[in-house]
């Protein structure tokens, strides 16, 4: 079973799975309609095969993927998603295997962690970073900052772009 909410933390969808035959089942919508898993993410696709969805693997954590994603489509063109897989069929559950999980995220800060470069002005804050950022908190993930600006102008801005 997969949560789908909206990067503010809304949630769309919590009943429905990738079924081994590429659908996707207990949410039916013309714009997730099929779906493909590839080295690059998780792909899904509309009920027209065009390509609606393309989510990146943010982290893998206890067999358990978690995914992130900017819609395709013009309808929904730049509107934030996230999938996270809440249970895994029993075959699945039963597997032993402890995984290695992420402790830490170091963030770049000019074009990253925000939209522009310090050094040369103004920056915005991208809100999907952010909520990226206040997820990995509430799973214990320690996020961190390498960046060459300054620590006195990163923290002034910082102050600024964050409160």
């Amino acid at each position: 079973m997969w949560e789908w909410r909206y990067a503010d933390g809304r949630v769309c969808s919590t009943n429905f799975q990738f079924s081994e035959t590429g659908t996707i089942e207990g949410f039916y919508s013309a714009n997730e309609s099929t779906w493909s898993l590839s080295d690059d993410g998780l792909k899904i696709f509309r009920s027209d095969k065009t390509l609606m969805w393309n989510f990146q693997v943010l982290e893998k954590q206890n067999g358990k993927f978690f995914f992130r994603s900017f819609a395709k489509h013009e309808d929904f063109k730049d509107q934030c998603f996230y999938l996270t897989q809440i249970s895994k069929k029993q075959t699945e559950q039963d597997d032993s295997e402890k995984e290695e999980t992420v402790r830490l995220v170091i963030w770049d800060l000019d074009d990253t962690f925000w939209e522009g470069t310090l050094s040369e002005g103004e920056v915005k804050l991208r809100l999907d970073t952010l909520h990226m950022i206040r997820e990995l908190n509430k799973r214990g993930i320690v996020n961190a900052i390498c960046s060459k600006n300054t620590y006195k102008d990163t923290r002034e801005m910082l102050r600024r772009v964050v409160s």
